[in-house]
């Protein structure tokens, strides 16, 4: 029987060139499918990043806070007081809250008050000299060059919350007329009502306008000279600890606000004593969907977003919410320091409550 004729052996070489060949081949499906996990992977790790980011940044916001705090507490022990609200001599003191127009002989809002306490005191001691020389702290000292210091131009790091993106246009400067609107991202506490509310003690909250002795002598209509001097940064007559009788742990201190990009809306200037810029008020709650009534308000904020306002210029009928960027609430900080996360489902009487320094209205525990 004849043996089969068997072809010739396939050359090793060529053998296992075609095995590792086929060894790493990817077809089509299977790199679609590769693709479509790590699409998946990412979809899943991307909002845990974005998480972790926001709970780093409350973090720091917290910290901003707490620095605040400790401001004030070291405010209260070289000077006796909280920085006042607003320390004026004015014969309007609802003034800067409610109208377009200037005011006479007013001082440093609490923001600019603590500087120094905030290691910012380069800054304090050129508000402490200009007082010597202009009439107001906020719309004659924040917009004064004195050589490369200009107050306004500028926001303390402390006073900018990581949430809100330092590059965005809330943070930048805008200049309004002559006044520059450097933009922060805490508001101190204002009370349970509009502007007017520190005149009355059932509304009355943390900070408010200060009326410094001596203004009913002064000139109002003519800058009267008798009206420059250290005196109006009103050191040592703001709220004392004593005054705040529903407890300082039960107090709020410092919230949240956030800016809006234009020159007309004054909400973050941290010099400013308007609504919305570096005071708030618990008429509304936190990130409220009600609209603010403030006296500077860009009308052309669409509808749809929560800064959307109304203005008034009229009189100190005036408000504006705590708001920011964290997910669902707002920091605040408490008069004895302490910080806390308030979300905006918070009942509004409960809010209101912890507006108010002296109203026996302890918020139930």
């Amino acid at each position: 029987m004849q043996a089969p004729e068997w072809g010739p052996c396939p050359n090793a070489m060529e053998w296992n060139r075609t095995r590792i060949s086929i060894k790493n081949g990817f077809t089509l499906v299977e790199l679609l499918v590769v693709i479509a996990i790590i699409g998946i992977l990412i979809g899943l790790l991307l909002p845990a990043v974005q998480a972790a980011r926001e709970a780093a940044r409350r973090a720091q916001c917290a910290n901003n806070l707490k620095q605040i705090g400790l401001a004030m507490q070291n405010h209260s022990n070289a000077y006796g007081s909280l920085p006042p609200g607003l320390p004026s001599a004015s014969a309007k003191n609802w003034v800067t809250g409610g109208t377009k127009s200037g005011s006479y002989f007013q001082g440093p809002n609490w923001a600019s008050n603590i500087l120094a306490e905030l290691e910012q005191r380069v800054m304090f001691d050129f508000l402490y000299t200009c007082m010597d020389q202009q009439w107001n702290a906020c719309d004659d000292c924040d917009h004064v060059d004195w050589g490369e210091l200009n107050v306004g131009r500028g926001t303390p790091v402390w006073y900018i919350c990581p949430s809100a993106d330092p590059m965005s246009p809330e943070i930048k400067v805008n200049t309004y007329n002559l006044e520059d609107l450097s933009k922060g991202n805490y508001a101190a506490n204002w009370g349970k009502d509009d502007y007017m509310a520190f005149k009355d003690l059932s509304k009355a909250g943390t900070f408010g306008v200060v009326m410094l002795p001596g203004w009913q002598g002064l000139n109002q209509a003519d800058n009267d000279p008798s009206g420059l001097g250290r005196w109006k940064m009103g050191l040592g007559q703001g709220n004392r600890f004593a005054d705040i009788t529903d407890g300082l742990s039960n107090t709020l201190c410092v919230s949240e606000v956030i800016g809006w990009d234009s020159a007309v809306d004054a909400r973050g200037a941290w010099t400013s004593t308007a609504a919305g810029a570096s005071i708030f008020m618990a008429f509304t709650g936190p990130n409220s969907t009600t609209n603010d009534k403030i006296p500077m308000c860009d009308q052309l904020i669409p509808a749809s977003d929560i800064r959307h306002c109304t203005i008034n210029q009229t009189d100190g009928n005036v408000w504006a919410a705590a708001r920011s960027r964290h997910p669902g609430g707002v920091m605040a900080s408490m008069v004895d320091g302490s910080t806390k996360f308030y979300n905006d489902s918070i009942d509004l009487s409960v809010w209101r409550t912890l507006s108010t320094r002296c109203a026996a209205d302890v918020p139930p525990q």
